[in-house]
């Protein structure tokens, strides 16, 4: 099903939707499906795991600025 709403939506915006639900597995999966740069956001996401939960979500706003 990934592969299909990859196909139909920009990939940017389903990685930043996935981002936006807080759920770094699921942007993972939507990053290496969407064939994005692995080295742009794996250690990205192993320092948000290490944050605290509410330091986590920060970051992610922080990255997703005012579009999401």
């Amino acid at each position: 099903m990934l592969r299909y709403i990859l196909l139909l939506c920009d990939k940017e915006k389903v990685f930043r939707a996935a981002l936006g639900l807080y759920d770094l597995d699921l942007a993972a999966k939507v990053g290496a499906r969407a064939q994005k740069d692995p080295h742009e956001y794996v250690p990205w996401f192993e320092k948000l795991r290490e944050l605290p939960v509410h330091m986590q979500r920060f970051q992610i706003d922080d990255y997703l600025g005012s579009q999401f």
